[in-house]
């Protein structure tokens, strides 16, 4: 990717090293709670989600490796796989999709939600839903991007009938 906005418009942080292609949006991973069913403080903190009170009523989303190993480096590799054995224990929800969790949280259907998108969290709340969000370190913002092949073989000539019926 060779733009002269990357520079102005993108961290550093965010660019791959090889260039090959740029990131279009960041994702940011954040703890999302039913304002109904939650009161704030009582979730700030990792080991406290493991507690008996939470039992199934806690929520992951299924794909976010990159949170999950970030929480465990962070904490210790012993102390952070111990914390997700307990919340298994515990009976987490896990399911799959950022905004389909979203949704399970406004719904109430799962108070307490770890690892959704911010953006998917602040839709919901744009709706009135009774729904906020919250950072616990490490923060972890997730890449995406699009990407234009640059060897893409020629396409296949149009076989469409240009006579009319």
């Amino acid at each position: 990717m060779n733009s002269p906005f990357i520079e102005q418009e993108l961290l550093p942080e965010v660019m791959p090293a090889h260039g090959e292609w740029a990131p279009d949006r960041l994702n940011l991973l954040v703890y999302a709670y039913n304002t109904h069913l939650v009161k704030p403080r009582t979730c700030r903190g990792p080991g406290r989600t493991a507690r008996p009170k939470w039992k199934r009523r806690i929520g992951m989303e299924s794909t976010n490796v990159e949170w999950f190993a970030a929480l465990v480096e962070s904490m210790g590799e012993k102390s952070g796989l111990d914390l997700f054995r307990r919340l298994g224990d515990n009976g987490v929800a896990v399911r799959t999709g950022h905004n389909h969790s979203a949704v399970l949280v406004a719904a109430g259907e799962i108070p307490l939600m770890l690892g959704i998108y911010s953006h998917d969290a602040e839709r919901m709340k744009a709706k009135a839903a009774p729904v906020s969000w919250f950072v616990l370190p490490p923060a972890v913002v997730l890449a995406s991007a699009v990407a234009v092949s640059r060897r893409a073989p020629t396409p296949a000539p149009r076989r469409f009938s240009t006579t009319t019926c």
